[in-house]
C-alpha cells in the first residue's frame, strides 16, 4: 500500500495544477485529497489503456464498492475514504460508470450527454471533495458539482486531439457536423474551423459552471477556501489561454504561462458579501443524478 508521500508525488507528477493549489490546504486534508486523486487517476489509467483485462478490473472495483467488498486493493483504498467522510457508494459508482464508457469509442451526441458525462467523471469527484472538506449541505453540493463539471469541460476543450488518438470525441456531434475521432486527427481547413468553434462553445459553457462553482466556495470552511479558489482559477485560465491562442486546436496541450499561474496563486480569495442561490437551470440536464438540483 502506498504512503502519504507516494500520494503527494503522484499528484504532483500528474496534475501540477491541483498540486500547487493543494499547498494552501492544511496538511492532513491535503494528504486525504491526494489519496482521492490517486484513486481517480488509477481508474483513468485503466481506461486510457483499453482492453478486456482493464475493463474487467474496473468492473471488479465497481462490484466491490457496490457490495462493500475488498477483493481489489484500490477498493479498500476508496472505501476507507468513503467510511471516513460518509460518502455514499452511489457517488464513486457513478464515477466508475462514466469512466467505463471510455473503453468504447466515444462519440458524444448532444450537450445533455456531454454534461451527463462531465457529471459522472468529475461532478462525482466534487461531491466527494465536498464531503472531505466537511460540507454536506445540498446548496454546497450543487456548487461543488458545478465547479467539477467546469473543470472537466476545460479538460475536454484542451485535450481534443489527445482524446481523438484514443478514439474519443467529446464534442457534441451536431456542433461539429458529426466528425469522427479519425477526422479530428487529420482535419480539413473547414473541419478545423468547426473544431475550434465547438471548443469555444465548450469553454463558453464552462464559464457558467465556473461562475456557480466559484460563488459556492463561500460555503466551505475558511481554511479550505483559498486552495479551492486557486484550483478553480488555474483551471479556468486554461480555457482562457485556449481562447486567446492563435491556433487553439493543435496536437499539443496549451497551458497558461508561468506569469499567469503565479499571479493566480498569489491572488487572494474574496468571498461574496451575500449568499448565492444555485441556478436550477445548470442541472436541468443532469437532475436525475445524485446530489443534483432536482426539479420537484
Amino acid at each position: 500500500m502506498h504512503n502519504a508521500n507516494d500520494f503527494q508525488k503522484n499528484l504532483r507528477l500528474h496534475s501540477s495544477t491541483f498540486y500547487f493549489a493543494s499547498l494552501w490546504l492544511p496538511s492532513e486534508i491535503r494528504k486525504q485529497v491526494a489519496k482521492l486523486y490517486y484513486f481517480c487517476r488509477y481508474l483513468d489509467d485503466l481506461a486510457d489503456k483499453p482492453g478486456k483485462d482493464n475493463q474487467e478490473e474496473i468492473l471488479n472495483i465497481y462490484a466491490d464498492i457496490k457490495d462493500d467488498k475488498q477483493t481489489h486493493p484500490i477498493s479498500q483504498h476508496i472505501q476507507s475514504i468513503m467510511k471516513t467522510y460518509g460518502i455514499p457508494n452511489s457517488v464513486p459508482l457513478s464515477l466508475i460508470n462514466g469512466i467505463n464508457k471510455d473503453f468504447n469509442d466515444v462519440q458524444i451526441l448532444s450537450k445533455k450527454e456531454l454534461l451527463n458525462y462531465a457529471y459522472e467523471v468529475a461532478g462525482t469527484v466534487g461531491i466527494m471533495m465536498a464531503h472531505m472538506l466537511g460540507v454536506q449541505s445540498q446548496m454546497a453540493q450543487h456548487h461543488a458539482i458545478d465547479l467539477s463539471i467546469a473543470m472537466q469541460l476545460t479538460n475536454i476543450a484542451r485535450d481534443i486531439y489527445e482524446d481523438a488518438t484514443l478514439g474519443r470525441c467529446y464534442l457534441p456531434s451536431h456542433w461539429v457536423n458529426h466528425l469522427s475521432p479519425k477526422d479530428i486527427l487529420s482535419p480539413s481547413s473547414s473541419q478545423t474551423i468547426q473544431i475550434n468553434q465547438a471548443m469555444s462553445q465548450i469553454i463558453e459553457l464552462s464559464e457558467a459552471y465556473y461562475l456557480s462553482g466559484i460563488a459556492g466556495i463561500q460555503y466551505l470552511p475558511k481554511k479550505y477556501q483559498a486552495a479551492i479558489f486557486r484550483a478553480a482559477k488555474l483551471y479556468q485560465a486554461i480555457g482562457h489561454t485556449l481562447e486567446s491562442a492563435e491556433k487553439p486546436f493543435q496536437n499539443k496541450k496549451i497551458k497558461p504561462n508561468a506569469f499567469k499561474k503565479s499571479s493566480i496563486l498569489l491572488n487572494s480569495y474574496q468571498p461574496c458579501s451575500n449568499q448565492v442561490q444555485h441556478k436550477v437551470d445548470l442541472h436541468l440536464d443532469i437532475n436525475h443524478l445524485p446530489f443534483t438540483h432536482a426539479i420537484d
